[in-house]
């Protein structure tokens, strides 16, 4: 195990976890940095995006070079992006960071992203009621990986959903980060052995 990802949805300690394993001692990097992403133009009608018409995405050139580099010790890299798929094949380990549903809110507010109308109330917080709600998959996310499961391409994907192939891309993407998978036949399986392959 030479190269490991550390990633998860915005707020659930990317950052702090590669600044620790850096003071450890540890190769880290923080790849949601401008060294090594930058904006991109994206489909204004994308609401998954950071910004209206942009996103925020590694520099898939920096990125290879550093993940293909020949080392001795473990490398930590950390982030997320709708490309980083296209680096799994550079990557030996995923690691999936999750927190509750309050505590990313509470760090998103104090981040400025998200002013909360009231108080977080952890009690008043829905419980997964489904594997794929417990896997922190939208809706969505459940019928694109159903999809995925059968076999189907983006494409036929993005029919089958009224979506376009960018959009279903960007969805398999979240869904293999999600379920720390590096790829599609792997997601597959966990639909198969979760019953998430039904929709």
């Amino acid at each position: 195990m030479k190269r490991v990802l550390i990633t998860g949805m915005s707020a659930t300690g990317k950052s702090s976890v590669i600044k620790e394993l850096s003071v450890r001692g540890f190769d880290a990097v923080d790849l949601d940095t401008p060294e090594w992403s930058h904006w991109v133009d994206a489909d204004p009608a994308d609401t998954l995006t950071p910004r209206e018409g942009k996103d925020w995405v590694w520099r898939e050139d920096r990125v290879r070079e550093l993940l293909s580099a020949p080392r001795e010790r473990p490398l930590f890299v950390s982030g997320c992006a709708e490309n980083m798929e296209r680096l799994f094949p550079w990557i030996d380990r995923i690691v999936l960071l999750s927190a509750p549903l309050p505590t990313i809110l509470e760090r998103l507010a104090q981040r400025g992203r998200l002013r909360p109308q009231e108080p977080i109330d952890a009690a008043a917080t829905p419980k997964p009621s489904s594997p794929a709600t417990s896997l922190g998959l939208t809706q969505r996310e459940a019928e694109v990986l159903a999809l995925v499961a059968e076999g189907r391409t983006n494409r036929q994907i993005g029919q089958a959903l009224f979506i376009t192939p960018k959009t279903a891309s960007i969805h398999v993407s979240r869904i293999l980060a999600k379920l720390g998978v590096a790829g599609r036949g792997e997601a597959a399986a966990v639909a198969h052995r979760l019953g998430l392959d039904k929709h």
